[in-house]
């Protein structure tokens, strides 16, 4: 819950950037454990497709 509550964070953040995506580094600051570049592209479509 947590790392999405981040996420959101990030994302609005991002949005307020006029960017509609997360940096690898922003991936990695609230998910370093895992595989980070494997989501970045679907977490960045989604939040397009969302206008996020």
């Amino acid at each position: 819950m947590l790392k999405l509550m981040l996420l959101a964070l990030i994302a609005a953040d991002v949005h307020n950037c006029l960017s509609q995506s997360i940096t690898a580094a922003q991936l990695k600051a609230i998910m370093p454990n895992s595989k980070h570049p494997e989501y970045l592209s679907h977490i960045n479509a989604a939040l397009a497709e969302g206008a996020i």
